[in-house]
């Protein structure tokens, strides 16, 4: 279970945790070039990591039209 998260079935939590885990290691090579200074801001892994940056981009742009 990731955040305490649960799936409909053992695929979509296998899914969940491919996207978790290559999110989890974007974000710390990310964070090796802010300790090297090439980045300006440090990142952190999120309730929301096991989801895809295309369905994160969409809540955000639905959440911003009103």
């Amino acid at each position: 279970m990731l955040y305490g998260k649960k799936f409909q079935n053992p695929a979509e939590e296998l899914k969940r945790f491919s996207i978790f885990f290559n999110n989890i290691r974007m974000i710390e090579q990310h964070n090796e070039k802010y300790e090297q200074g090439l980045k300006t801001y440090k990142m952190g892994g999120l309730k929301i990591s096991c989801t895809t940056t295309v369905l994160i981009d969409a809540i955000f742009y639905f959440n911003n039209l009103n």
